[in-house]
């Protein structure tokens, strides 16, 4: 990896280096962006669930205990 960076330093300078850096990482901003979407629509949808509080789920775990 660190050979293919030397090349391209070396034919390219450091502006072919930045290039290939953001080509690299553009794949993963995507899926950084997906997360987020996932994230937020996972949140959004638990708050419209209308889920118990956690008092309440801890009273409803001691009396399944007993």
């Amino acid at each position: 990896m660190s050979a293919m960076a030397a090349i391209i330093v070396y034919f390219g300078g450091t502006q072919g280096l930045q290039n290939m850096l953001i080509i690299a990482a553009l794949p993963f901003s995507i899926v950084m962006l997906l997360m987020g979407a996932s994230f937020y629509k996972a949140a959004k949808h638990e708050i419209s669930s209308g889920k118990p509080n956690k008092s309440s789920w801890k009273k409803e775990q001691v009396d399944k205990i007993g």
